[in-house]
């Protein structure tokens, strides 16, 4: 039996870097006695309806799975050679209810970018709510699907998320949703394909002004499209799970064609596993690191707080009824996720006329342009956020 513990990613990442709209079943911690861990690599690259690759990147990457919890952590191959990239990778874990991700950062990147005399910030976490990792964490969500995903995708078809990049408000409601369904391989054959496919309606914002946009695609798009496929081009048993050990996902937007074959390639990747081993179940969530860090909460979207700041330096994670939290609740500004989102949208100007509308190729150009501007527009949404609120709340001892 091969040791997984050689080939941990998380002290490379400490040594180097120092609700959903469907109805969610009833988790439980894990009753199995022994867990699954896989190592491999994700080659990612984004097309946006071209030939040839705008942007790759590849992540070596471990996951550990028992029963509905898992544990992933990922490195950027590149970042391990480049200096000037200022995130390392990031480690995940979930407790069938949470997700608590902590970030790695580039030690000499973050030096070379503070100078000599500047001081390392500390370290960063989100915790999200719910098991689904959120687009928000793309390279999280791309190790999760195929791999650790089964409770929340392993009926033959059901309700999910689309796969793109978007804001939390969106990605949290309800409209926000496609359909999936599993396709099985020939008789005797492990092989399978995992299809998200569109309803045939488009919710997102309009890329120029922010607004909310919910609207039913013009023929032949109207009826539905393939959004995604996911294929299990190899796959293995061990201990009870039944996992693929190499992966490839495509998925697509509606061009301006006749067909509702016709469509853009917006990105892909391939997972290809290189280690699978039986291995002791690790606590979920997994405990945080014992020095100062940083963590963005989004655990209270329910009582209007996109997203609650603050800092921990034992070494453990705080929980919803946590005292401390509930009381920097009540002093803490309000901002809901959909706030969060408008930020960095001035007032809205223009409108989406009905030739936008009934033509899918603007709607193309919307949806490829905003795989790039989303990831910008949270970031910066959070920033302004922050230094409003600092500038109009002073709490004593922060």
């Amino acid at each position: 039996m091969i040791s997984c513990r050689a080939y941990n990613l998380l002290p490379l990442l400490t040594l180097l870097g120092s609700s959903l709209g469907v109805i969610l079943p009833s988790f439980a911690l894990p009753t199995n006695k022994t867990a699954v861990t896989l190592q491999g690599r994700c080659e990612y690259a984004v097309y946006q309806g071209r030939t040839n690759a705008l942007f790759t990147s590849t992540h070596n990457w471990q996951l550990t799975i028992a029963d509905c919890c898992w544990e992933i952590s990922y490195v950027d191959t590149e970042a391990l050679t480049n200096s000037n990239k200022p995130n390392l990778g990031a480690s995940a874990s979930c407790d069938a209810r949470d997700i608590y991700v902590t970030y790695s950062q580039n030690a000499a990147a973050i030096r070379k970018a503070m100078g000599k005399n500047g001081n390392l910030p500390a370290a960063t976490a989100t915790i999200y709510s719910g098991a689904y990792p959120p687009p928000t964490e793309p390279v999280l969500q791309r190790i999760w699907l195929p791999f650790a995903s089964k409770c929340l995708l392993g009926n033959e078809q059901g309700v999910a998320k689309p796969p793109f990049i978007v804001d939390m408000a969106i990605f949290n409601s309800t409209n926000y949703s496609c359909q999936y369904y599993w396709v099985e391989g020939q008789p005797n054959s492990p092989l399978r394909k995992l299809i998200f496919r569109s309803h045939g309606s488009y919710f997102g914002r309009n890329s120029q002004t922010g607004e909310l946009l919910n609207f039913t695609l013009s023929q032949p798009f109207d009826k539905g499209y393939l959004m995604a496929e996911g294929d299990w081009l190899r796959s293995t048993n061990i201990a009870g799970y039944f996992l693929p050990t190499e992966f490839n996902f495509r998925a697509f937007v509606p061009n301006s064609g006749s067909t509702a074959g016709d469509l853009l390639l917006s990105f892909q990747y391939r997972c290809v596993v290189t280690n699978v081993c039986v291995s002791t179940i690790p606590p979920f969530p997994a405990p945080p690191p014992s020095r100062t860090l940083f963590v963005s909460d989004r655990r209270f979207a329910d009582r209007g707080y996109a997203f609650l700041d603050y800092t921990i330096t034992n070494g453990h994670w705080s929980s919803r009824e946590d005292g401390a939290l509930l009381a920097k609740l009540r002093y803490t500004p309000k901002i809901s996720p959909e706030d969060e989102a408008q930020v960095p949208y001035r007032p809205p100007t223009l409108k989406l006329g009905s030739t936008a509308i009934s033509n899918p190729k603007p709607l193309a150009r919307a949806l490829l342009l905003c795989s790039v501007l989303v990831p910008l527009a949270i970031f910066g949404a959070k920033f302004l956020w922050l230094q409003k609120a600092k500038n109009k709340h002073k709490w004593k001892g922060e």
